[in-house]
């Protein structure tokens, strides 16, 4: 607030919370430096080495502090952390150094409750971002990086404004006509981070929860033996006709196939498939 409210009068540049961004290709190569094509950018961003080792990722609890207490670090996660578990494993067995402590950066320090395992933490950071806790939440944070809370006055309310070159419109590129001040502008753009655009102007609904998707009447008994009636394609005969029970076919369910439907409203429903997935249809 106080960077926000301390603008430089002489400065046509319009006031902003943070002097960083949240996604940037530095980010990227921060988190995914273990992993190739990504070791070589974060190189290329040191001059052709590593930064030094205190400074690179080596512990998600000491990066989930800085995040969460300091105000300059705005880092957010990248999808990686769902579904990738390499990025924690130096599999390259690059060199990273020494830090000041005498620790050796290679793997990623995880959770005590991952016991060490990265293909563990990776499974449940994924149910966590499928939880109910997060359904609740989620249009929150959908609400600042792509709706109505990314700029104006409801950004303002929310500490929510970076420096104007992250916003797409916050910069005419065409209209500059010195070749070396555009190609410089373009290229901090791109390695300052760019905030994406904004795709909602009003408030974003939550996502339900798995109890409020299951409350109200179904259509369908969910105790049923789920068994379909095929019939043969062999022409009918008089035999066939009288040892009809024993010419039915009978087959169980796909694991995908729908056994329940919920009419949310006119436009859209829930479907239940057999293996327990809701799907959502509109």
């Amino acid at each position: 607030m106080e960077r926000f409210e301390q603008n430089d009068p002489y400065a046509k540049v319009p006031n902003f919370h943070f002097g960083s961004h949240y996604s940037s290709p530095a980010i990227i190569f921060h988190y995914l430096i273990r992993l190739y094509p990504y070791t070589l950018g974060a190189k290329e961003l040191q001059n052709g080495k590593f930064d030094l080792a205190d400074r690179l990722f080596f512990d998600l609890k000491d990066s989930f502090r800085c995040a969460t207490e300091e105000i300059s670090d705005v880092r957010e996660l990248i999808p990686e952390f769902f579904y990738m578990p390499e990025l924690c494993l130096n599999l390259e067995k690059h060199d990273f150094g020494l830090q000041q402590s005498g620790y050796r950066v290679h793997n990623i320090k995880l959770p005590k409750w991952a016991h060490g395992n990265p293909y563990f933490f990776v499974t449940m950071h994924r149910l966590c971002l499928e939880s109910d806790y997060v359904s609740k939440n989620l249009h929150n944070w959908i609400d600042l990086i792509f709706g109505y809370k990314q700029k104006g006055k409801e950004a303002e309310k929310n500490l929510n404004t970076f420096y104007y070159m992250t916003y797409e419109d916050g910069i005419a590129i065409d209209k500059i006509l010195d070749p070396s001040l555009k190609v410089s502008t373009e290229a901090q753009i791109v390695h300052f981070g760019q905030t994406p655009s904004q795709l909602f102007l009003k408030n974003h609904p939550a996502r339900q929860s798995k109890e409020s998707m299951m409350q109200g009447k179904w259509i369908s008994d969910p105790s049923a033996n789920l068994k379909i009636y095929k019939p043969s394609a062999i022409k009918k005969s008089d035999e066939i006709k009288s040892s009809k029970i024993k010419r039915q076919k009978f087959f169980t369910l796909d694991a995908k196939a729908i056994i329940k439907i919920k009419f949310i409203n006119d436009a859209k429903i829930f479907a239940l498939r057999k293996n327990g997935i809701l799907s959502s249809f509109m």
